[in-house]
């Protein structure tokens, strides 16, 4: 492979890119969305409990029910969510990085 087909195949594989951060952002999105979603019942929930609330000891038994499940849910969405941000950067990178090696692999093969 001499650097004209590199360059010639550059285009191509940068759509896969391309293609491939679309896919993989479209899904950190929708995660986001469902998270953020997932959020707000839970807090308008936890506010109509409060509401209901008739001592200091319910209130303070909602709350605390509240922010364990928040707390809980903000753990499991982050690792959720890292992952995903992981997949879309390997998966992005990954056709670029692979040509980018064949090429210079070949290169300093030939000198």
């Amino acid at each position: 492979m001499n650097f004209k087909k590199f360059a010639q195949a550059a285009p191509s594989e940068f759509q896969k890119a391309a293609k491939s951060f679309n896919a993989e952002a479209e899904a950190l999105n929708a995660s986001l969305l469902s998270y953020a979603q997932e959020q707000i019942e839970e807090t308008v929930s936890a506010t109509q409990q409060l509401l209901n609330c008739r001592t200091l000891e319910d209130v303070a038994m909602v709350q605390t029910q509240y922010m364990q499940q928040s707390f809980d849910r903000f753990i499991k969405e982050s690792s959720k969510l890292t992952q995903e941000a992981a997949n879309l950067a390997k998966n992005t990178a990954s056709p670029i990085k692979d040509q980018i090696e064949d090429f210079v692999q070949k290169m300093t093969k030939a000198a």
